[in-house]
């Protein structure tokens, strides 16, 4: 009886090395699915906060009857907002590293006018992982889209 009770003490080396490296294996093939569907989700959250920032730049500009200035800085990976009459911006955000920002026909300043259009019009072009957009902004009204190029 005393044989029977020291038997069944514990798992033994062979099985807890093969249980580890059947969860380490599964753990690794879980991070390669992953990845892509981070670089769709890094994408998709940078577009809708870049359309969501420039809605509220004209809509700032628009209600507050004074122009805002757009300044994208790819270098240091981000862009804010500043109106005409603060000193401190009205927006700051940053982006990720895996997100090129350059220019195209405009230039990556422009300001929103007080009725809401843009000073400029062009495209500039942004590049995530090994994606190409262009973000266009039509003259008038200040709207702007999103292509991505082939």
């Amino acid at each position: 009886m005393i044989n029977k009770i020291q038997r069944s003490a514990g798992f033994t080396l062979v099985e807890t090395l093969f249980v580890l490296s059947v969860f380490f294996m599964i753990a690794s093939i879980t991070v390669f699915l992953l990845k892509p569907h981070f670089t769709k989700i890094e994408k998709e959250f940078f577009f809708s906060n870049l359309a969501a920032d420039l809605y509220y730049a004209q809509i700032y500009a628009i209600a507050h009857q004074s122009e805002v200035t757009v300044n994208f800085l790819p270098d240091q990976q981000f862009y804010y907002f500043r109106s005409r009459h603060h000193q401190r911006h009205l927006l700051k955000r940053t982006y990720s590293k895996e997100i090129l920002i350059y220019e195209g026909s405009i230039n990556l300043n422009f300001r929103f006018l007080a009725d809401g259009n843009i000073n400029k019009f062009g495209s500039f072009f942004i590049r995530i992982h090994d994606n190409r957009y262009k973000l266009t902004f039509l003259l008038g009204k200040g709207r702007f889209y999103v292509v991505k190029e082939r």
